[in-house]
């Protein structure tokens, strides 16, 4: 397991700026966020030279490129379906296995839960086909909110290309013991974020040894 940063928290810098200051940060590498019209370190582009560009930024700085932060399809002509599709190409050509997302919808709405659960099982095929793995975080703004949400979804759509992305502020706020979480969900965990939560769970990165988790990001 390797610790990394989100650029998103360097969203005033462009990309080369955000890596220079998670590398001088001690970081063994990055999490590259491309977050609607709020911050864009990574761009829906899969030319080669463009590719070789983000490779040879992360290179200069000695980081690792772990996930992909994507909230896509928030900007005129952009449609989200096809833009994640996109970004799955990306991720696989800069050699990046994980891209998180949070689900949207508005929590408890039963239509809403319906096409997310449509949307999701969409995005893990084409991920599947692209040997990248999409990572779901609970989110208390999104239908997929907390441990009893999540798990339906898992058990609904059990491909190797769906695992979870665990955020303890948010499983928090939805009133839920992100300890109890792990023990439920653990060997579809690949991806950590960690942020600013409860003091109480610092052993939180303890995550069980054997657990696939390949990164843990802060910001």
């Amino acid at each position: 397991m390797k610790l990394g940063c989100d650029t998103a928290l360097f969203n005033q810098l462009d990309l080369y700026g955000a890596l220079q200051h998670i590398a001088w940060a001690g970081y063994a590498g990055a999490q590259l966020a491309c977050l609607a019209n709020w911050v864009r370190h990574i761009e829906l582009n899969t030319k080669q030279s463009y590719i070789n560009e983000v490779k040879s930024t992360a290179k200069k700085h000695g980081l690792e490129l772990f996930a992909i932060h994507a909230d896509v399809g928030g900007l005129p002509g952009e449609d989200r379906v096809t833009s994640m599709i996109k970004m799955f190409d990306v991720a696989r050509k800069l050699s990046i296995p994980v891209v998180t997302v949070r689900t949207w919808g508005k929590p408890d709405d039963k239509e809403d839960t319906k096409q997310v659960y449509k949307y999701i099982r969409k995005l893990t095929k084409e991920a599947e086909g692209r040997g990248v793995t999409l990572a779901i975080n609970p989110h208390t703004d999104g239908s997929i909110y907390n441990t009893e949400k999540l798990i339906p979804l898992l058990d609904e759509i059990d491909s190797p290309a769906l695992g979870v992305n665990i955020n303890p502020k948010e499983l928090y706020r939805a009133g839920d013991d992100p300890c109890e979480t792990i023990l439920k969900v653990r060997k579809r965990i690949v991806h950590v974020t960690l942020r600013d939560y409860p003091k109480q769970t610092a052993d939180l990165v303890g995550v069980p040894p054997k657990s696939p988790v390949r990164s843990l990001r802060i910001y």
